[in-house]
């Protein structure tokens, strides 16, 4: 089940808020305007969106969680460029909401600050949900709640992924090696580390470095 597209929740929304004030969003929307007289619009994912050259996904690896859409009218022959863009802008939007996801705000209860802070500082030890709720001084029910409610993930999910999350920024330093960065990111074993990838993202830790540097010219570029 997609964790944050199975509901229209607060946290949905609010992400995609902040992706809409984002630096990179305006920046984005400002040179789609200078260049084709056209707007940007993003909205939450809705399972009946329907995708073509005005409207794109935005993805955060595997999941959909918002819909980026020009509006305005362009002549003929600079569609097909407009559609292109529009198509690689949706990919760095996707990059930046996976940052956002993690990333804490100051509208968060109180728990769920100072559990990302802990889960944060030791990601690469082991993690339990009481370990969690005992740190942060509140119930192991009372935390699950407020925490769902705040990021839209259960806390075994979002531990996961922000473990995939660390392990993506790690894999952009070539010095670093895949068995090295799966147990700095807190995994027990390489296929465990290999299969949340892949659930996470949509490709493979080793197919994930291929393709940053077929993009780069085949360099990859240290965080």
């Amino acid at each position: 089940m997609n964790t944050i597209t199975a509901t229209p929740s607060r946290s949905l929304n609010r992400l995609v808020e902040r992706i809409q004030t984002s630096d990179l969003f305006h920046h984005y929307g400002g040179a789609f305007e200078r260049t084709f007289g056209l707007k940007l619009a993003i909205e939450p994912a809705n399972p009946d969106h329907t995708f073509n050259d005005s409207a794109v996904p935005v993805n955060v690896g595997k999941l959909h969680v918002a819909t980026l859409k020009v509006k305005g009218d362009c002549s003929e022959d600079r569609r097909h460029d407009a559609a292109e863009l529009l198509k690689a802008f949706a990919f760095q939007l996707g990059e930046c909401a996976h940052r956002l996801a993690f990333t804490t705000v100051k509208t968060d209860p109180e728990p769920v600050r100072l559990a990302r802070a802990y889960m944060q500082e030791h990601l690469h030890e082991p993690i339990s949900l009481d370990d969690v709720a005992h740190a942060v001084g509140v119930s192991s029910f009372h935390f699950c709640k407020v925490f769902k409610r705040a990021t839209g993930m259960t806390f075994t999910d979002y531990l996961g992924r922000m473990r995939v999350e660390r392990a993506r920024r790690m894999l952009l330093k070539p010095s670093n090696r895949i068995t090295e960065v799966a147990y700095e990111a807190g995994f027990q074993s390489l296929s465990h580390f290999n299969r949340s990838f892949r659930r996470v993202v949509g490709e493979s830790p080793t197919e994930f470095r291929a393709r940053l540097r077929n993009n780069n010219g085949g360099v990859l570029v240290a965080a």
